[in-house]
Formats: C-alpha cells, structure tokens, sequence
C-alpha cells in the first residue's frame, strides 16, 4: 500500500477521489439501470440472468406454466450486491418481499419475450449458445472460475444451460424488436440529467466536470429509452396473456 508521504501527490489523489463521488453515483445508477431497471432486459447483453428451474414453490404462472421461488432465489443471488451497493435492506422482511415481487414480475416479462419470441421463430444455435458462453467464461477469467460463481447463486449446471440459451433469444429478440440503433439521445438530455445529478448530490464534495461523466450518462439514458421500447412491447404481451403472481 502507498504512503501519503509526498504532499503534491496527496493532494492530488484527495482531488482526485472528490472527483470521483459523482462518476461513482453515476455508475451505479447505470449498473442499476442496466441490471434490475424495467424488467432487467438489458442484463442479457451484459451478463447472467436465470431462468427456467423446475425446483421449489410456484410464485407466479404465465399462460399456465410456472415460475418457481427456485428462479427468485438465484436472481436474488446474483443481484445481492446491486441492492447493497443502492443502500436495500434485505434483512428486513417486508423489503425483502418487496425485492422477491420485484424480481418474480421481472421473471414474468422475461417469459412474455421468451413466448412471443417462440411464436415469433426466435431460436439460438448451439453456436450461439457456445459463443455466449465462451465471454462468460473469459469474463469471469477461467471456467473454474465461472462455475464457482454458478455455483454461489444456487444455479445448477442444467440452470445455467437453460438459462444461457434464453440468454441469447432474448438478446436476439431485443436486437429485432427494440435495438440500441433505434434510440439516442441528445447532448440538450445529457446536459440535463448532468445537472439533476448534481442538484441531487449530497455533501461537500466537488462534482466532476460534466466531460468526466458524459459517456455514463449517455449510457444511462440509451438503456432507459431502450428498456421503455421493450416494457411497451411487455405489456402489449400481457394485454393476451394470462399472469399470476402468488407471492
């Protein structure tokens, strides 16, 4: 570890993490965004999302088939660190149920993708489902390593399998259906949600300059416009369908 003995250097670095506050707030909202926000479907071009266990209680049905508490444990899992990083308690009963509700709709407009993606002739290759796997695998660094971190969120192998496939559909289905292509956003918007960012900032720390932040900003935003083009084709979906959340 390094010692604060040079004075410029200190001084730089105090600067330096002043600085970083906000871009820190920024990427976290853009991770919440891109993880949990609308439905979650914009994880699937960044990384693991599960779906399909036949284990454990129903929670909810989509047109007959079953959503199991199984499926919320492992999404639960892997989104433990989002909800810390954002201050969620989870500990306390009625916002863990909060969070499970959450969770078990996000589930539910995953498998209205995942059925009009069917009637639609979706599929993925194997190919396809290889390849995804092989950036998981390099993502996480070696698969050892991969499967260690399947094996944290309760998933089993045959979890993963399911889940990596529908991975790719969904992908592909957003790719047809509400692709990044589609949106963009203005330097007038990014300039705007900059300043809200900073009029909603606590404490004495110094903001960075709006360049600092533009791109996570920018990032923000697409991710926003392109999960309410997908939540306006979710519920679309749930106007002919038949859903039912227990929990």
């Amino acid at each position: 570890m390094e010692t604060e003995s040079a004075q410029p250097q200190s001084q730089s670095s105090h600067g330096r993490r002043r600085r970083s506050s906000l871009w820190k707030m920024v990427a976290l909202i853009v991770a919440i965004i891109i993880i949990v926000g609308a439905g979650g479907f914009v994880a699937y071009k960044k990384g693991l999302i599960s779906l399909g266990s036949q284990e454990g209680k129903t929670v909810a049905t989509v047109n007959g088939t079953a959503i199991h508490q199984h499926d919320i444990d492992i999404r639960l899992n892997q989104l433990k660190p989002q909800y810390q990083a954002a201050g969620v308690n989870l500990e306390d009963p009625a916002t863990l149920k909060s969070a499970q509700e959450q969770i078990a709709n996000e589930i539910v407009n995953e498998d209205l993708v995942l059925e009009d993606a069917k009637a639609k002739g979706i599929t993925a290759t194997d190919a396809e489902v290889k390849d995804a796997g092989d950036q998981l695998v390099a993502a996480a660094g070696s698969q050892d390593a991969l499967n260690a971190q399947i094996k944290s969120f309760g998933m089993t192998q045959k979890d993963y399998q399911t889940t990596l496939r529908n991975n790719v559909i969904i992908g592909k289905y957003i790719d047809q259906f509400a692709p990044s292509s589609s949106v963009s956003v203005s330097e007038d918007e990014i300039t705007k949600a900059y300043q809200s960012l900073v009029a909603s900032q606590t404490g004495t720390s110094t903001p960075p300059a709006l360049a600092d932040v533009h791109d996570a900003i920018e990032q923000q935003l697409l991710s926003q416009k392109v999960q309410d083009k997908i939540l306006t084709i979710v519920n679309q979906l749930k106007q002919n369908a038949k859903v039912e959340v227990l929990i």
